[in-house]
């Protein structure tokens, strides 16, 4: 991660502060539109930093929110792996307390995933999008639900006023050894039948 996790971001501004010590308390602080404080030393505070740094070298304040979110979403689809593994061992698990208690203490389903390890899977994602995106002062949701068959996560963000669909996991598109961000699932909402999403 290159860039300075120092630069002042949009976030810095906010008045109302919460102490945050785990990447969840992180996560829930900047949804909710506070500021967080991180504990010294703690796992909030490591991926704080690590957000603010690819922020750093991925976004200027010249840009617009949505050059922004296209910036956050380049980085999360091609410079973030897709837990394949992790992934299909979670679908196996048949009952969701065996999935609770096996699989959702692995970190691809938290934003150490994503920062710390660079393999995520969609709820991982998710999380950071919204990380990211808050940092820079842009609101978004992580939604949850069924899509394609199966259970999944993904976002929703207010540009100029309006809300859009972003998928960071259907966008990453694996080429031979290398990913690719795959545009489709930037900034939608024509196609948000397919997510059971009314916009």
């Amino acid at each position: 991660y290159s860039g300075t996790s120092g630069d002042v971001f949009p976030v810095d501004e906010i008045e109302k502060s919460v102490e945050v010590s785990t990447s969840m308390e992180l996560y829930f602080a900047l949804e909710s539109g506070l500021r967080p404080l991180p504990e010294q030393g703690s796992a909030a505070e490591r991926i704080y930093e690590k957000a603010r740094a690819v922020l750093a070298r991925t976004t200027d304040e010249g840009m617009s929110d949505y050059e922004k979110v296209h910036a956050i979403y380049d980085f999360l689809t091609t410079e973030v792996v897709y837990d394949d593994a992790v992934a299909e061992y979670s679908e196996s698990r048949v009952s969701s307390q065996d999935r609770y208690n096996d699989v959702y203490n692995y970190n691809c389903f938290f934003p150490e995933g994503v920062f710390d390890d660079g393999t995520a899977v969609c709820n991982g994602l998710a999380q950071s999008f919204v990380i990211l995106c808050a940092i820079e002062g842009i609101e978004s949701l992580k939604i949850q639900g069924a899509a394609k068959g199966g259970r999944h996560a993904w976002n929703k963000v207010k540009i100029d006023g309006l809300w859009y669909v972003v998928d960071t996991t259907w966008g990453s598109v694996d080429v031979g050894s290398y990913t690719l961000g795959d545009h489709d699932y930037l900034l939608i909402s024509e196609k948000a039948e397919e997510y059971g999403i009314n916009n």
